[in-house]
């Protein structure tokens, strides 16, 4: 059970919501590259059982955005 901190800073517990559908999903991270993945991939189906796959990708955003010093300065 989780607690919650309100407003008030009164402390009540609260009931986590644990879809149905969670217990019976295998969660497969995929890279950005399919290739990569392909053998979790396969595994999972060979290995789910009848279970339900989901295919999670996450995007990992550049670390250095590529700006032109005209753009960052108004040069008239």
């Amino acid at each position: 059970m989780a607690l919650l901190s309100s407003m008030n800073s009164r402390r009540e517990p609260v009931k986590e919501v644990n879809p149905s559908g969670v217990k019976n999903t295998i969660y497969v991270a995929v890279a950005k590259d399919v290739k990569d993945s392909k053998l979790n991939v396969i595994w999972a189906i060979q290995n789910s059982g009848g279970k339900s796959i989901c295919i999670l990708h996450v995007h990992v955003p550049a670390a250095k955005i590529p700006m032109s010093k005209s753009l960052l300065f108004d040069n008239p």
